[in-house]
């Protein structure tokens, strides 16, 4: 999975793909205060 292995190191691109494809949120790991 390489979008993944370049978003972990790139948030804005994690962001924008998760902007887009909002149901992938279940399959990042967060700590509960990053979710707030």
């Amino acid at each position: 999975m390489r979008l993944y292995e370049h978003s972990a190191h790139c948030p804005v691109a994690l962001q924008l793909f998760l902007d887009r494809n909002p149901s992938y949120w279940c399959f990042i790991p967060m700590l509960e205060d990053e979710t707030h």
